[in-house]
């Protein structure tokens, strides 16, 4: 069996003028085995995204729409299924615990374009959640189609907004400069701010088809390549 990983960090966006960026790279070699299909070219393919301006991530406020458009390309001649894990991290790259996840969704909306080029809420459903849900700090989705060679996913989404509805005390909380009282309630413990800003971490991975009935019998092998560790 071929297959192939990638990680790669695409920051989603940082808050009050924190420094952000992003960085892309190659599905690299993780693990290879030889099965009863046998190529003479290897699996490739490319994380990228081809919206996103990093110059925007210096400017987030209430009401602001930032395009982010996670996808995967097929760049090689063997057709691939494929995945993505989405990890929901502050600056220091320490993941959210679900509290601060919880209150996070509240301040964002994610949404992805239709075929009519419309706007609509949450993930393109191109993208299925195996492992994980979209409420989750980490978030495991296969691709549910066939990507042939030199083609791409839909975009996982293609838009992040922050809410015109956002109080200075949640802003404070987005950057870093104070817990936040989500309740009001004394007894209950503030939620611990996010620290230098927010990144959403993209890890990629991609497999060859033949073998598979459908993307969802590869949920084993792309967890598993999305799990390990990219020296």
């Amino acid at each position: 069996m071929k297959s192939k990983r990638i990680k790669v960090v695409l920051v989603m966006l940082t808050i009050a003028l924190l420094a952000v960026g992003g960085t892309y790279a190659y599905f690299t070699d993780i693990a290879e085995a030889t099965n009863m299909f046998v190529y003479t070219t290897d699996i490739d393919a490319e994380l990228y995204e081809p919206n996103w301006d990093p110059d925007k991530g210096l400017k987030i406020q209430p009401d602001t729409s930032i395009p982010k458009d996670p996808q995967i390309k097929n760049e090689c001649q063997i057709d691939e299924y494929v995945g993505m894990k989405l990890t929901f991290r502050d600056g220091f790259g320490t993941t959210l615990n679900q509290a601060q996840m919880d209150v996070l969704l509240t301040l964002i909306d994610i949404q992805y374009y239709d075929g009519n080029n419309a706007l609509q809420d949450g993930y393109n459903p191109l993208w299925i959640a195996f492992e994980g849900s979209t409420t989750t700090p980490v978030q495991y989705f296969y691709y549910d189609a066939i990507l042939q060679p030199n083609v791409s996913t839909a975009p996982i989404f293609d838009v992040v907004t922050f809410k015109r509805s956002i109080t200075n005390e949640q802003y404070a909380w987005l950057n870093g400069s104070a817990a936040y009282d989500h309740d009001n309630d004394p007894a209950t413990p503030a939620i611990a701010q996010l620290i230098k800003g927010l990144e959403i971490y993209v890890e990629g991975a991609a497999i060859q088809s033949a073998g598979f009935a459908n993307g969802g019998e590869t949920t084993i092998e792309l967890k598993t390549l999305l799990d390990t560790a990219v020296p």
